[in-house]
């Protein structure tokens, strides 16, 4: 894959000088980009990985009866996760990967560096399309894991493989090289932007000064692609060769076929990705034979198309009928946050479910047990808006928004409470 020309206004500067930097990203011309410290721009947050049942509580849960247990799933839909977030703010005493996952997040007085990595991540998706690149799933226009679990319908083989880690493997040596190859920069300029793209593998003094590409910034999931490329092309390259389909999700790969997907095959592949410095989570690989249905990205994948979980379903339509009774009942602001956040959890599962199962060729095909989503969803959406920040991780409340986004709510909950 080459990219040529990214940065269309290199005419008006040398691409290579730090003022094409300052003019395109739009930085301050007061700010030393040159002798900036990561170690003081980025922050960590640590979230908290879903614990798996222990055997006593599998053992206490299938002692219910269905009622009870129907009661318990019923709880959980409608939990909108009131009280202390599971993300922490502080580095826990007990830390360990297996356990938390690392968020890294900007320090107030650095949101410029968040801005510079958003504008290159823009610049290079411009000139990324799935015409050159049929096997990336995410990242650029027009896909999606809608798009990457419908690319296998009709294989009744696969072999899917999750990275382990895929972000914080790439480091600065690798990000470099990846941005002078691509963008044709010389050593000092390729630097600055090493150093504006990489962070600390973890919070000081624990990173042991050791810098890579970030869990949660925007420019991440861009470069861990670019970076491995050159990889990627091979691999589907092979892959074409043996009339099997790759795609690729962020850290998900998947590979199917209409035939038998061999043993000597995924041995392959395992030596392939060890020699390019990518481990594989082989405990989550999962190797689907013949059975014709396979799961992708949060979809039942079949002969004939894509399906969410039975449950996934339950969830909506009880949320569906909590929503359509509350909603008539709202009196005071706060049983309109009550509603909202409730809300964003049904609209969540509607765009899910939507993608899924609902759209091909970029249209939307709803069939008639989801047209009651679809009228209450179009009906309400506009009072319920989504993108506000809120002040902590807790759900949304008078107390947990800022002044002027508190204005904003009261009015559309003045704007719902006239047409109920």
């Amino acid at each position: 894959m080459i990219i040529n020309d990214l940065l269309s206004l290199s005419k008006l500067y040398n691409k290579n000088s730090p003022k094409f930097i300052y003019y395109f990203f739009k930085i301050d011309p007061s700010i030393n980009i040159k002798d900036i410290d990561r170690d003081e721009i980025y922050k960590f947050n640590y979230l908290e990985k879903k614990k798996k049942k222990t055997e006593e509580e599998k053992k206490e849960y299938n002692s219910l009866s269905s009622e009870e247990k129907r009661i318990k799933r019923y709880e959980k839909y409608l939990n909108i996760e009131k009280g202390k977030s599971k993300q922490l703010k502080n580095r826990p005493e007990d830390f360990n990967e297996k356990i938390y996952r690392r968020l890294t997040i900007f320090n107030p007085d650095f949101l410029w560096v968040k801005k510079f990595q958003r504008k290159f991540h823009s610049a290079i998706v411009k000139v990324l399309t799935t015409e050159n690149l049929p096997y990336l799933q995410s990242t650029i226009k027009n896909v999606s894991y809608a798009t990457n679990a419908n690319a296998h319908k009709g294989d009744r083989h696969a072999f899917i493989i999750d990275m382990e880690n895929f972000f914080t493997q790439i480091d600065e040596v690798k990000v470099k090289k990846c941005i002078k190859r691509l963008l044709k920069l010389n050593e000092d300029t390729a630097n600055i932007y090493t150093k504006l793209l990489t962070s600390p593998a973890d919070e000081p003094p624990h990173h042991n000064g050791r810098y890579v590409i970030g869990q949660g910034l925007p420019s991440s999931p861009l470069l861990a692609f670019l970076c491995n490329s050159s990889f990627f092309d091979y691999l589907n390259r092979c892959c074409v060769e043996s009339d099997i389909k790759m795609t690729i999700y962020v850290d998900d790969i998947v590979f199917s076929s209409t035939n038998p997907i061999t043993q000597e095959f995924i041995n392959r592949l395992f030596t392939l990705f060890s020699k390019n410095g990518l481990i594989i989570n082989r405990k989550k690989c999962a190797r689907v034979k013949n059975t014709g249905v396979k799961k992708i990205t949060g979809g039942f994948v079949s002969q004939t198309g894509v399906r969410v979980k039975n449950s996934k379903r339950e969830e909506i339509n009880v949320i569906y009928n909590k929503l359509f009774s509350d909603i008539k009942t709202i009196k005071s602001l706060d049983d309109y946050f009550d509603v909202y956040n409730l809300f964003l959890k049904f609209s969540g599962n509607y765009y899910f479910l939507m993608e899924m199962e609902c759209k091909e060729n970029g249209k939307y095909k709803i069939p008639l047990q989801y047209t009651k989503y679809k009228m209450f969803f179009e009906k309400y959406n506009k009072y319920f808006p989504r993108g506000i920040n809120k002040i902590d991780d807790s759900p949304y409340s008078k107390h947990n928004v800022k002044k002027d986004d508190l204005i904003k709510f009261n009015n559309f909950f003045q704007q719902l409470k006239s047409k109920i």
